[in-house]
């Protein structure tokens, strides 16, 4: 088959999507399709290694011409899809205005997955503007798609009560299992804490009510005998919002901040996912 994943601008290579939709790329083009990534130009593999391992597993990356302005994403992804006709072209994350005038402007057959976003803690977070968008285009772009991959039973369920009509599919996330034996001891002398104490440790943007930290605090804070690690990079001020969150509820002594981290992968990459 040739499958084209398009992704969204603006997402960061070591994002959760990203990381997602550039490994589910190479497990299908270990099976034998044709794969390319349709990408803008704000968008890059952001390492070598990442770069190489695409490029060695067959995957194609194709630039959609500049977007000067939101309204042409439709006439970008139209000019590469009448180019480049694919049997599909799997579009990634949802209430996105990039993603809905992709799927207007495709000729090709399109495949949705939302990665979590018809979670209902995800549409609390602004909800007026998310039930006007899915009113005005979300359910229209649900109706329309040949598939829509969802990640379990209950993304599913989510999924239909959005208003998808057509076939849905759950299919979990392929992504490739670290190789060799982690040793935790580094990590715990980093944060400050035993072997054997207890550890949670949060990996992703500090965006603090999109990723429900807010939450996660407060459940801290009812669990004193836990602490807590915060790994990736600030956004939109989130680490001071946990920081003055922390000290109000009394548990900044059992918080840390880690920064983002990136494991670079050494010698040969390893083998692509099943999926």
């Amino acid at each position: 088959m040739r499958i084209a994943h398009l992704i969204p601008p603006g997402l960061e290579y070591w994002s959760g999507v990203a990381t997602a939709v550039t490994q589910l790329a190479r497990a299908l083009a270990a099976r034998g399709h044709q794969v390319e990534l349709w990408h803008t130009s704000d968008w890059r593999p952001g390492n070598k290694d990442l770069t190489v391992q695409l490029a060695d597993a067959g995957v194609r990356l194709v630039a959609l011409p500049d977007i000067h302005r939101w309204w042409d994403a439709g006439r970008a992804v139209a000019q590469v899809d009448a180019a480049r006709p694919m049997d599909i072209v799997h579009l990634h994350s949802v209430f996105l205005p990039f993603n809905t005038l992709a799927a207007r402007a495709l000729r090709s057959p399109f495949a949705v997955s939302p990665h979590g976003g018809y979670d209902p803690v995800s549409l609390r977070r602004s909800a007026g503007r998310k039930t006007a968008y899915r009113i005005l285009f979300e359910r229209r772009m649900l109706k329309r798609a040949a598939l829509v991959c969802t990640l379990t039973t209950q993304e599913e369920r989510d999924t239909r009560s959005m208003g998808a009509s057509g076939r849905v599919v759950v299919i979990p996330n392929g992504v490739e299992r670290f190789r060799g034996e982690a040793d935790p001891r580094p990590f715990r002398r980093e944060v400050g804490i035993g072997p054997s104490d207890l550890l949670a440790v949060f990996v992703g943007r500090l965006d603090v009510f999109h990723k429900g930290l807010d939450e996660l605090l407060r459940g801290l804070a009812g669990a004193p005998d836990w602490h807590l690690a915060l790994v990736g990079p600030d956004h939109r001020g989130g680490r001071g919002t946990l920081e003055g969150m922390a000290c109000e509820l009394g548990v900044d002594d059992r918080m840390r901040f880690v920064g983002p981290r990136h494991r670079a992968t050494h010698g040969s990459p390893p083998p692509a996912p099943r999926v």
